[in-house]
């Protein structure tokens, strides 16, 4: 890395760590390693109670690093809290625990072109958490020719989860975060938040191939087993938010947000504890998912655009909740890698 970093970076990484002591090496590792210089890494410790804290000051002496010690405030507070630190124009999103590859600044940078009202976005790749052992191993993707999308498209992409809302892989000018802080205090703002920001932004560019790895291990709000009724509620609120704000800028992709609504409550009933009783308020809200989840099937098996597996999937979860259970298990351990 160089020896001296520009007060004002280009690129600024905000990187939300709580609780992660295990993940801090490999994914500043991942960090130090990027074939673009005019960056700088914030790192935000959000009141952890482990070692992380202490792990991340050591990478304090490295002038691309800074780290930010906050009292626990939740994801949105940690990542807003690390861009009104940074000091960027531009500025991308990176969870603690996961990894990106040694291209992944260049890439998002070649596409962004300078441009104020434009958002490059990146995939990401789901990856054991084995392959932190050795990131020198780790391959990615042959970089292909950006794709420039409309705003159509990407929020029909995004309905139909070929792109993902999440925040991470994504590169935008910091003004877009300083105008729509992520919600604190929720689950979910992701999805809550997606179509805010697509729709303050003009011009978009998909990178086609991986430069994110997004790391399954035990503990991660993804692969939680200890979810609570709220918990279910925001995720039920988030999924009626992303496909109403894409219908007041798109009506016509009705078909697209029905499926975009189906699978969210799918993925919020797989988020339930396997292989337990659950609590009478959680069961409640379990059987009101899949009861809205059968109203779509209707729609959702005429729609040709949606994957016939996911199909079948949803179809399963409605039918036959414990068959579906049960060979979800076997998706997480064996597919997956989470216990």
């Amino acid at each position: 890395m160089a020896e001296e970093v520009q007060k004002n970076p280009l690129v600024s990484i905000v990187v939300a760590f709580y609780n992660v002591e295990s993940c801090v090496h490999y994914c500043m590792k991942s960090l130090s390693s990027q074939s673009f210089d005019d960056y700088e890494v914030v790192c935000v410790d959000d009141g952890s109670t482990d070692n992380t804290g202490r792990l991340l000051d050591q990478y304090s002496s490295n002038p691309h690093v800074r780290v930010v010690h906050k009292s626990n405030g939740g994801l949105s507070d940690a990542r807003n809290c690390g861009v009104l630190q940074s000091r960027g124009r531009y500025i991308t999103f990176v969870d603690g625990d996961d990894i990106v590859a040694p291209h992944y600044l260049s890439s998002l940078v070649d596409a962004m072109q300078d441009r104020g009202d434009r958002m490059v976005i990146g995939i990401e790749e789901t990856m054991p958490f084995s392959v932190t052992s050795d990131l020198d191993k780790v391959k990615w993707g042959d970089q292909r020719s950006p794709i420039f999308c409309s705003k159509r498209q990407v929020v029909e992409e995004i309905l139909y989860d070929r792109i993902h809302p999440t925040a991470c892989a994504k590169l935008a000018p910091r003004e877009v975060y300083l105008r729509h802080p992520f919600p604190v205090g929720c689950y979910y703002e992701e999805i809550k938040t997606v179509m805010e920001f697509i729709d303050s932004l003009n011009s978009f560019v998909v990178l086609p191939t991986a430069i994110y790895g997004y790391i399954m291990r035990n503990g991660s709000i993804t692969w939680s087993t200890n979810v609570s009724v709220n918990q279910l509620e925001q995720y039920q609120s988030a999924a009626e938010t992303i496909t109403s704000d894409a219908l007041k800028m798109y009506p016509d992709l009705t078909e697209a947000a029905q499926y975009q609504k189906a699978l969210l409550f799918t993925r919020m009933h797989s988020q339930l504890p396997l292989g337990t009783t659950l609590s009478q308020d959680v069961e409640e809200k379990d059987i009101e998912i899949r009861t809205a989840l059968k109203q779509l099937m209707g729609e959702v098996k005429k729609n040709k655009n949606i994957p016939i597996v996911n199909k079948w999937r949803m179809q399963l979860l409605v039918n036959a909740p414990h068959l579906y259970d049960a060979i979800y298990a076997i998706y997480r351990k064996k597919i997956k890698g989470v216990q």
